[in-house]
C-alpha cells in the first residue's frame, strides 16, 4: 500500500528551504520516483528536476554534495527498516509494492536501515561515510530521517553524544563527555546533527493536518517539524524536540506512539536551524555570507511501501495518523 504523504511532504520541504527553479547559488539534489509539478515562491511553475532513487544515486549524491566543504541539509522521506542482517527485495502483490526480507544470517543482531526504491538498504554508516569530517569546523551537517526506526542511524553514529528526546526533564538530557566547544573555532571537526522521527520498533506515523492543508496527508515529523520552526524561526532545538514529543507521542492514541529525537555532536545554542542561513539574518550581514552558509540540500523521497513478510505476503496496515 503506497502513501500518498512523501509526494505533499517534499512540497513542505520545498517551500521551507524556499527553493527556487532557477536557483544557481545552491547545489540541490532531489531524488524522487515520481513527477511533481512545484510552483515556487517566484511564480514559477515547473517539474522538478530528479533522479530515481536508487541506492548508488543516493549515495553519489551524498559523495557529490560532500565536497562542497559547506554546511548542508540531507532529508529522507521514506521506508525505513529493523530487521536481521539480509537483504530486502522489492516485490508487488494486488498491485502494491512492499518488501520481503531474505535473511542471511537469523543469529545476526537486528540493525536499522533506510530502503532505497530498488530494495537495497542504506545503513548509518554509508551516510556518515560520505558526508566529509574534513571540512571547515563552522560547518553544520544536517541529517533529517521521516522514516520508521530511524533513531538507529542516529545511533550508529557514536560521536553524537548530546540527545534532545523532547521530553521536558531535563535529566533525560544525556550529558556530554566529550568536546563541549560552543563556539565552532574551536571545535576539532564539523558540527554533526540528526533527527530521526522514531525509535527501533516504532513506526513512523502521517498527520492528516485538517482542511487548512487541502485533507492532505502528511509524515508526522515532517509536518510539525517544518511549521513550528516557519512559526517561530528563533526556536531553540529543545523547544523543537519538546513539541514533536508533544504532538507525535504525547497527544497520539495508545499503540501509535513515535518519539523524534534530535542528537548533536556538540551542544546546539541558539535558534535551530535545519539548514544555515534560512533564520532571518540581521540588516548589517552581508548576502555574501548567507549564499555561503547555505550548502546543499538533498531531498531524498518516495512512495513509502509496507513490508511484505516472507512467510505470507502479509501486508502491513500503512501508518496511520500520529495527532490531528
Amino acid at each position: 500500500m503506497q502513501l500518498d504523504s512523501v509526494e505533499n511532504d517534499l512540497a513542505e520541504v520545498l517551500d521551507y528551504l524556499q527553493y527556487r527553479h532557477d536557483d544557481a547559488e545552491t547545489m540541490w539534489h532531489i531524488l524522487v520516483d515520481f513527477e511533481k509539478e512545484y510552483t515556487d515562491g517566484a511564480g514559477n511553475t515547473q517539474a522538478v528536476k530528479r533522479t530515481h532513487p536508487t541506492k548508488q544515486a543516493i549515495l553519489d549524491a551524498l559523495k557529490e554534495a560532500g565536497q562542497t566543504r559547506r554546511s548542508g541539509l540531507v532529508y529522507f522521506g521514506g521506508h525505513g527498516g529493523y530487521e536481521l542482517p539480509g537483504a530486502s527485495v522489492l516485490k508487488t502483490s494486488g498491485g502494491r509494492t512492499g518488501y520481503m526480507v531474505d535473511v542471511h544470517d537469523p543469529s545476526g543482531p537486528k540493525s536499522s536501515f533506510l530502503l532505497a526504491i530498488d530494495g537495497e538498504r542504506i545503513y548509518g554508516d554509508d551516510i556518515m561515510s560520505r558526508l566529509p569530517e574534513k571540512i571547515p569546523t563552522q560547518c553544520v551537517h544536517t541529517v533529517a530521517l521521516d522514516a520508521c526506526h530511524s533513531s538507529g542511524i542516529a545511533s550508529a553514529e557514536g560521536s553524537l553524544l548530546r540527545v534532545y528526546p523532547g521530553e521536558p526533564s531535563g535529566d533525560n538530557q544525556q550529558v556530554e563527555t566529550k568536546e563541549d566547544a560552543t563556539n565552532p573555532q574551536q571545535r576539532s571537526s564539523k558540527q554533526l546533527v540528526i533527527i530521526s522521527a522514531a525509535r527501533e520498533g516504532e513506526d513512523a506515523k502521517t498527520v492528516y493536518p485538517g482542511p487548512d492543508a487541502g485533507g492532505k496527508q502528511y509524515g508526522a515529523l515532517t509536518w510539525y517539524m517544518l511549521h513550528w520552526l516557519k512559526k517561530y524561526p528563533y526556536a531553540t532545538a529543545q523547544n523543537l524536540s519538546e513539541r514533536l514529543h508533544q504532538t507525535c507521542a504525547k497527544q497520539a492514541n495508545i499503540g501509535e506512539e513515535q518519539h523524534p529525537e534530535i542528537r548533536a555532536r556538540y551542544p546546539l545554542t541558539g535558534s535551530f536551524e535545519l539548514l544555515p542561513a534560512l533564520v532571518p539574518m540581521d540588516d548589517d550581514e552581508s548576502r555574501e555570507v548567507e549564499i555561503a552558509a547555505r550548502g546543499f540540500p538533498i531531498v531524498q523521497t518516495w512512495f513509502r511501501a509496507p513490508q511484505l513478510h516472507s512467510a505470507s505476503m502479509r501486508r502491513v496496515p500503512r501508518r496511520r495518523a500520529a495527532a490531528y
